[in-house]
């Protein structure tokens, strides 16, 4: 079982198989060590987390997430579209936030931005493909972060 999160909320510690407030409202800040504050991509249970072994021997670079097929993807934080691939039966949906940071959603199944788009935090870029499975990975100068890492709510500041 996992943990379930709404998208655009960040989970609590400890907090499991419950969904958490959607009243919430999220910023976007850079702390002293440039990371900005980002929201899930999408609601969904929560399947594979950052560092859990991956089907290549290796280990998972981000999240995977669950939840119902066609459901809508949103950009984690502002930034600029900067790579579509197509990866299989669905897309990789890659997000400069920074010269050193970038987000990724693998799993996109309708894609609505096109590349060079500027997107705003919570802004639609896709819908998540059947299967209902979203990969949500974070890079920084090309070394993969743990997403939840930079998930931030004003109460935390």
């Amino acid at each position: 079982d996992g943990n379930i999160f709404s998208a655009g909320e960040t989970p609590k510690d400890g907090e499991t198989d419950e969904s958490l407030d959607t009243s919430a409202a999220y910023t976007v800040s850079a702390d002293e060590n440039g990371r900005i504050a980002m929201i899930l991509p999408m609601s969904g249970v929560m399947e594979k987390s950052f560092g859990d072994p991956a089907k290549d021997g290796g280990t998972s670079d981000g999240i995977d997430i669950r939840a119902e097929s066609d459901q809508k993807v949103k950009a984690a934080a502002p930034g600029k579209v900067s790579d579509i691939i197509k990866d299989g039966s669905s897309y990789k949906v890659l997000i400069a936030h920074s010269d050193t940071l970038e987000s990724h959603y693998v799993g996109v199944g309708e894609v609505c931005v096109e590349k060079g788009a500027e997107v705003m935090q919570g802004d639609k870029i896709g819908r998540v493909a059947d299967g209902g499975i979203l990969h949500f990975s974070v890079y920084k100068d090309g070394g993969s972060l743990d997403p939840l890492s930079f998930l931030e709510s004003p109460s935390a500041n």
